[in-house]
């Protein structure tokens, strides 16, 4: 289940958190990058630590590497 600020985020950016996240790391982006890109892209509106977006997506981020 997803947590407010997961729903927040994924309003904000106009589309799913867990698509830009992927996008990211794809192009090996850090998880601290992700989250600093973030919090200016939203104008600070979506400010989520690199540790918790690591821990929503960790999962993703590994099944993705061995693909």
């Amino acid at each position: 289940m997803k947590s407010l600020a997961h729903k927040y985020a994924d309003t904000v950016l106009g589309r799913p958190l867990e698509e830009y996240v992927a996008e990211a790391r794809a192009r090996g982006t850090s998880w601290r990058r992700i989250s600093l890109n973030l919090r200016d892209e939203t104008g600070g509106e979506v400010d989520i630590t690199h540790e918790t977006l690591r821990s929503w997506f960790v999962a993703d981020d590994r099944a993705e590497a061995t693909s």
